[in-house]
């Protein structure tokens, strides 16, 4: 943890009928992070913080462990916003060190008018 964060123990819970530890980290500048973490193998299976759009919690599931390199993929996230599920994302592969292109983050040029 960086200095100054605090780690809050909560009650235990569960996340797709898994049993989680509860966790809060708390940041010196007062922003916390609760997360969900799995009893059985210890994945993050929840995630929560306050964003500018209110309150906002992943949902971490389908894991998929790739041995060398080690990566371990949740293959579904479902996101929501104020307790509201606003999108879910379901990759069907990945890849780990994969060399990308330099402008694989670009945005577009605008399109003229």
């Amino acid at each position: 943890l960086d200095e100054g964060a605090t780690l809050t123990r909560l009650a235990d819970d569960s996340v797709d009928n898994r049993p989680v530890y509860m966790v809060r980290v708390s940041d010196r500048a007062g922003g916390d992070t609760i997360f969900g973490i799995d009893k059985e193998n210890y994945r993050i299976l929840k995630a929560g913080f306050q964003t500018p759009r209110g309150w906002h919690e992943r949902i971490y599931s389908d894991f998929v462990e790739q041995p060398d390199p080690r990566w371990v993929q949740p293959m579904r996230v479902r996101l929501y916003y104020n307790g509201v599920k606003q999108n879910e994302i379901v990759w069907q592969t990945f890849s780990v060190n994969k060399q990308m292109p330099d402008d694989a983050f670009r945005l577009p040029a605008p399109r003229p008018r």
